[in-house]
């Protein structure tokens, strides 16, 4: 069986589009809490509110847990669970994603009286006490939760109890297992696309599978929609353009069997690299950290592949499908070396993407129409960029550049909220493959 899941998670984004939807996190030892982040120590522990845990589902779903080593915290009403959130927050309350989760049933007696709505008023509780990491919120009907969710941030809706094992047991997520990472089952993989009714169509170079949204649906256990649900949850992290609604219309896959050999070559060949481990420092831990928290835990804990966004005029048929990303291109149309160094880049931030378009944004707008790249990169071992320093080359010893934005400057040292942005900044086409074309359509909210 699937789960069919929705992401609502905004951050903020340039000026003045957007404004910041979580509180600042002021007064913060962000060394301490880095500290916390790389401490093994510290359990993978869930927030879990629920009026019934006895039901057969859930005792099964406590057992997935337990058995994956997860520490279960149970709360039995909203209230009971900001108490028990407020309980450990010293402890695990700022920690990444890769730490700290919470689960909630949308609907649920409190006082005596079904409340429709006790997921999402916890989420707010939640958001007012400091929490900023994601929430699932289980419904039925995930129609009428997305209209209960809206303004809310970084909320993870599903249907299913698959859904919810995966988030619980912070799994690895689907696109991360794909053969982009596996160049001996990319084969079958792309034949099992054509075998459920997607279109094929061959380029000069390459090829491309279209997913459409029709050809999508709820429940559905196939291929394409594991896919599409995916890409659809992270173009979700942050989509805010003023009042319109982000739709995702169609992912295309593009197959390019000459870059994809050359990525796997340099992705085996960087994780079998020694003195490839994560920079430690305690001034950079904490912007450093917000990058980590994005990459999922995969066999190639040294090359650390990453699914990125990029903006470019050309994702839908140009060079970039056919030849790859090329970094001696970089600056010769417009004489732009790079902010943080003469490279390629790439960002974790949908609406981040949106900035560098070509045109202007306000034309896209109007357009209605948006293309985004989405691509692997290998981050491996990055460094901290604190400072604008146009058309470096990479810093000796590491593998990409990073740079945790701030209306459009880099962070140095210490976040005081949650940034507009970050960029990552890839040096070497092979590191980097182009995977998927994103096509939405923006629409009056």
């Amino acid at each position: 069986s699937f789960f069919r899941v929705s992401f609502v998670f905004r951050y903020p984004t340039m000026e003045p589009y957007c404004k910041p939807d979580f509180p600042f996190v002021r007064g913060v030892d962000w060394r301490q809490i880095a500290a916390k982040v790389l401490d093994r120590s510290i359990p993978k522990t869930l927030l879990w509110v629920d009026a019934n845990f006895e039901s057969g589902d859930n005792r099964n779903l406590q057992q997935a847990f337990t058995s994956a080593g997860i520490r279960i915290v149970k709360a039995y009403s909203t209230e009971e669970g900001v108490e028990k959130y407020q309980a450990l927050r010293g402890e695990v309350g700022l920690l990444p994603e890769s730490k700290f989760r919470v689960i909630t049933n949308k609907t649920r007696t409190e006082g005596g009286q079904p409340n429709h709505k006790a997921g999402v008023e916890l989420t707010t509780q939640l958001r007012a006490a400091g929490y900023t990491g994601p929430v699932l919120i289980f419904c039925g009907d995930l129609v009428h939760g997305r209209l209960d969710v809206e303004g809310q941030v970084y909320v993870l809706l599903a249907n299913h109890n698959l859904a919810a094992k995966e988030f619980g047991c912070f799994g690895t997520p689907f696109l991360y297992q794909q053969p982009a990472l596996d160049d001996e089952t990319a084969s079958s993989f792309f034949a099992q696309l054509v075998s459920q009714g997607i279109e094929r169509k061959e380029k000069d170079g390459f090829v491309k599978y279209y997913i459409p949204r029709e050809s999508t649906a709820l429940g559905d256990p196939s291929l394409p929609t594991r896919i599409f649900t995916e890409v659809e949850a992270m173009l979700n992290r942050s989509v805010q353009l003023q009042d319109k609604q982000v739709v995702l219309e169609r992912v295309i896959l593009i197959e390019n069997g000459g870059l994809r050999k050359r990525f796997v070559d340099a992705l085996k060949a960087l994780d079998a690299q020694p003195g490839m481990d994560w920079p430690q420092h305690p001034t950079h831990d904490a912007c450093l950290n917000i990058l980590r928290s994005f990459i999922p835990e995969t066999k190639f804990r040294n090359a650390r592949p990453l699914l990125l966004w990029h903006q470019t005029r050309d994702s839908t048929e140009g060079c970039v499908n056919k030849e790859g990303y090329r970094v001696d291109k970089v600056g010769t149309m417009i004489g732009n070396q790079g902010y943080y160094g003469k490279g390629i880049y790439f960002t974790n931030f949908p609406t981040y993407a949106y900035t560098y378009a070509r045109v202007p944004r306000t034309a896209v707008m109007k357009k209605g129409k948006i293309c985004l790249q989405l691509s692997w990169v290998l981050v491996g071992r990055p460094y901290h960029m604190t400072k604008i320093e146009m058309g470096r080359s990479l810093a000796p010893g590491y593998t990409s550049h990073y740079a945790v934005v701030k209306r459009t400057e880099p962070i140095s040292k210490t976040p005081t909220g949650l940034p507009d942005g970050d960029e990552v900044v890839i040096f070497q086409d092979s590191h980097m493959l182009p995977m998927f074309i994103v096509e939405v359509n923006t629409r009056s909210a």
